[in-house]
């Protein structure tokens, strides 16, 4: 018991490392995106890109800002807003399967939280509308569990009952219902249990 611990804590520190170093190298090619000339920033959103996450976990190890987490990961590597700018940039620089496909992948599992989350879930909000049929194609592959947490994701947050998240909710459903009918069940049920869970104060 006591190698399984010790050996499970070297792991964990093995994670920690791996993630600083993609933290850092997030770092380096954001600020590269930000100052750089058009052919300098083109690069560096390419580099940004293939160091960015692929799943939510490893996206709020780094970006997440929760105080109260007993993931001692947690970096807290960006508190100003830069992932609000830099993602509509990528989604200029990136071909766009390869984007939908990797920001789809991290909001699975997702959960609302303010600054850097946040800027990644208002990205998938503009994005998925954008190209309906991509979205809806990519989100089909995965198990029925998996879209009820995108879609949760998707829609939550202080006040899934803001008439702008009604209106957004309101628009796509008949459009993926058309698509995919499972998806947009999925899309139904985790935007009910949402309202559900409201107490009208944020939940």
């Amino acid at each position: 018991m006591g190698f399984t611990s010790c050996h499970s804590q070297s792991q964990d520190m093995q994670n920690c490392a791996a993630i600083k170093e993609q933290a850092s190298a997030l770092n380096k090619y954001a600020q590269q995106a930000i100052s750089g000339n058009v052919e300098k920033k083109t690069e560096a959103l390419t580099h940004f890109f293939k160091s960015f996450p692929n799943n939510f976990k490893t996206f709020y190890r780094i970006y997440g800002n929760d105080d109260k987490s007993a993931d001692t990961c947690l970096l807290k590597v960006s508190n100003d807003y830069m992932l609000f700018t830099l993602l509509p940039e990528l989604k200029k620089a990136i071909p766009t399967n390869e984007y939908y496909k990797k920001m789809i992948q991290v909001g699975i599992g997702g959960h609302w939280e303010a600054d850097e989350v946040a800027a990644l879930q208002h990205h998938l909000q503009e994005i998925v509308p954008e190209n309906i049929k991509l979205s809806v194609d990519l989100l089909k592959e995965y198990e029925e569990k998996q879209i009820k947490s995108f879609w949760r994701f998707f829609y939550d947050g202080p006040h899934p009952d803001d008439p702008e998240i009604k209106k957004l909710y309101g628009s796509l459903y008949p459009k993926i219902s058309q698509i995919n009918p499972k998806v947009s069940d999925s899309m139904k049920q985790a935007y009910d249990q949402l309202l559900a869970e409201d107490d009208g104060h944020g939940h």
